[in-house]
């Protein structure tokens, strides 16, 4: 009888640590997650986030964060770009190339004054995703109003119109162009004139004055 008590204490006693320890498992999971995310080399985190980072998708993006080797990385990367080449199977990817030139044109352009990279500015953005606009509108210095810049796209995707207008705005002054939107924005958010301020009706009759009624 003493000896089936000690033997039922003993597996009471495994069987708690047993507990303990899966509870123990399951509490530092989150924290060894966190440290395989960070153990992502430098080479994969910068063509994560800074090369790919405006058209890779979101599954794209989950699919590369799970993968456990270099190896299978590596085979992800070569399949991202193959699958968007316009000649599959072409050694000379002119989609890859085109890519890269776009981060390098907008680093060398649109960094200037932004307290940022250029590829992470607005126009930047929009450079590297859609490319160089067909036509580019830009007004510096006109009376009462901040400067802007008006970008034309046509024919750029079946998923997009099939013509429209990007607008950036150097909303502080600081040559630190930033996305506009009349919908969100307002004229008003254009001009540098007091008497516009919260006015958009002021606004859009200041934007008519200083450089006509086709842009207003």
């Amino acid at each position: 009888m003493k000896m089936k008590n000690l033997q039922s204490t003993q597996v009471n006693r495994w069987r708690k640590r047993a507990a303990m320890l899966l509870f123990a498992l399951l509490s530092l999971s989150p924290a060894i997650s966190a440290q395989k995310k960070e153990k992502l080399a430098k080479n994969y985190r910068d063509w994560l986030e800074h090369d790919v980072v405006y058209i890779i998708t979101k599954d794209e993006r989950s699919r590369f964060l799970a993968l456990a080797t270099d190896d299978a990385r590596d085979k992800f990367i070569k399949d991202f770009w193959e699958v968007r080449n316009p000649v599959p199977g072409s050694e000379i990817n002119t989609y890859k190339e085109e890519i890269y030139q776009r981060i390098a044109f907008a680093d060398a352009r649109f960094g200037v004054g932004s307290g940022t990279d250029g590829w992470r500015t607005d126009r930047g953005r929009t450079y590297i995703t859609l490319g160089a606009p067909q036509q580019k509108d830009i007004h510096r210095g006109a009376a009462n109003l901040r400067a802007f810049e008006i970008w034309f796209y046509a024919n750029v995707s079946p998923i997009l119109p099939q013509s429209f207008y990007v607008l950036f705005y150097d909303k502080d002054g600081a040559n630190d162009y930033k996305f506009y939107s009349p919908y969100l924005d307002g004229p008003d958010k254009l001009t540098t004139g007091v008497e516009a301020i919260n006015n958009p009706a002021a606004g859009l009759k200041m934007i008519e004055y200083s450089v006509g009624f086709e842009i207003a």
